[in-house]
């Protein structure tokens, strides 16, 4: 009989999993993924306070075993520090949830993973460059990356999707750049591991925030905070976390990397207090629909995709100058968008240039891999390009089904000066509904398009698209 009852119990809690598991994610477990290196993974010893009154609501994920406080690899706990890993202190991760929860609906959980290894640069979590980065390193920091199998990116991006059958993810939390300390392409290789995320995980650039936390002010990795400063450029959905007060090791004799724990616990709230606007703010309401192209206007134009340097552009004149040799400047899709429909990119410019200008069209998101290059000659104003002949230098096939930036490069000598750029069936004229993608608008003028990418007048309720933003509206 007892037997048969220990069956039963356990076929009944079978089905209860079952049952749970097929309720899919929990909406109201907002999950936050953590990055970095040893100020995420936290420096400072845990103060006996950091162990106390913390809310069940607020759950960590052990992203390695930590046999000390008996957690196991993929399991939730309540989330008493460490939060990284078996050795590791506090972290701004800590304050950064007790802070949440505190200020959210009781109804709502929190969870965090972190995954941050003491040391490393940013690439450590580029797959493609990880294996370099641990090669000829110290042994201290082989022994880290060794309780992520060598791969912190993969373990993540694991953790992540195990946690997303249960909750939701709502944001991205790094604290990184002492190890690129300087490093004016930082927010470019920052924006690699971003977008790598993002499409691993299934995840909207628009619905997921990124913020970056300062490094110790008065330390002496403190100039690279000019660097994290220029983020938003590449990825527009990023917000600095100011480290001004947050005490750190900046006495005789300390390391002047690190915070002390007092700094981790105010980082920590600023984390929150940031999260907490962006989710207090008001959404317009967003769509899975297909981004378009229209309208590729001056407004829209994005004067530096790289940070090498800007185009400073005059809509009256249509002049582009740049302030940097190789700058690269033009328009950037999240989502991508389809030129299939049409077999030529036409540019057509005012003035014969001498600035030795060059076409690049990406079909990928990342500045860092091969793109379609195409040098507009000096004697040339119009070049048709075929969009359906595009390769890269290493003669890949450049996908125009999915183009997520288009723009120019130039030498810095003079300014650039298009007339226009269109679409084109027939390499001469603009396409059927397509107006010219440089037409100049003011500031207060705002036009709607339908989802055909065709201006319309007097909007009424539907979708739109707003051209100032480039964004899909729903007008009431």
């Amino acid at each position: 009989m007892k037997r048969l009852f220990i069956s039963l119990f356990v076929a009944l809690a079978c089905i209860v999993s079952v049952h749970a598991q097929s309720d899919g994610p929990d909406p109201n477990f907002h999950i936050y993924l953590c990055f970095g290196q040893s100020n995420m993974e936290g420096n400072a010893a845990i103060e006996s306070k950091d162990r106390t009154g913390v809310s069940s609501r607020f759950k960590m994920m052990a992203a390695v075993d930590m046999p000390s406080y008996s957690r196991k690899k993929g399991n939730w706990y309540t989330a008493t520090p460490p939060l990284c890993r078996n050795s590791t202190g506090l972290t701004p991760v800590d304050y950064f949830g007790r802070t949440m929860v505190e200020n959210l609906p009781e109804s709502i959980k929190v969870g965090v993973i972190n995954v941050a290894v003491g040391g490393c640069a940013i690439e450590l979590f580029d797959e493609d460059k990880c294996a370099d980065q641990i090669k000829n390193a110290d042994t201290w920091f082989k022994n880290y990356c060794a309780e992520y199998g060598n791969n912190p990116y993969k373990v993540l991006v694991t953790m992540a999707k195990k946690a997303q059958k249960v909750g939701v993810i709502k944001g991205i939390l790094l604290h990184q750049g002492c190890s690129n300390n300087g490093q004016a392409d930082w927010p470019v290789k920052v924006k690699r591991v971003y977008i790598r995320l993002l499409n691993d995980l299934g995840l909207n650039e628009e619905e997921t925030p990124l913020l970056i936390g300062e490094t110790l002010r008065g330390g002496y990795c403190e100039g690279h905070n000019a660097v994290i400063a220029k983020t938003h450029t590449v990825i527009p959905n990023s917000y600095v976390i100011s480290s001004e007060g947050c005490v750190g090791n900046t006495g005789n004799g300390e390391d002047h990397l690190h915070f002390k724990a007092e700094g981790y616990r105010e980082l920590g709230r600023r984390y929150a207090q940031q999260m907490l606007k962006i989710l207090d703010q008001k959404k317009e309401i967003d769509f899975d629909t297909s981004e378009t192209y229209f309208p590729m206007k001056i407004e829209a134009f994005t004067p530096s995709l790289y940070l090498q340097g800007q185009f400073t552009a005059s809509a009256a004149l249509g002049s582009f100058k740049s302030t940097d040799n190789g700058n690269f400047g033009g328009w950037r899709y999240s989502k991508g968008v389809d030129f299939t429909e049409h077999k030529y990119l036409v540019v057509e410019l005012a003035r014969k240039a001498s600035c030795k200008p060059v076409l690049k069209i990406f079909d990928t998101d990342d500045y860092l891999n091969p793109c379609y290059e195409y040098s507009i000659p000096a004697s040339s104003k119009k070049e048709a390009i075929d969009l359906t002949a595009m390769t890269t230098a290493d003669g890949k096939k450049i996908d125009p089904s999915h183009i997520y930036m288009v723009g120019f490069s130039t030498d810095a000598s003079n300014s650039l000066y298009i007339k226009s750029l269109y679409l084109s069936d027939d390499g001469e004229n603009p396409a059927t509904g397509i107006e010219s993608l440089l037409t100049p608008q003011s500031d207060a003028e705002v036009i709607y398009y339908d989802l055909q990418g065709r201006p319309v007048e007097n909007p009424t309720t539907g979708i739109y698209i707003r051209s100032t933003d480039q964004k899909k509206v729903y007008i009431q």
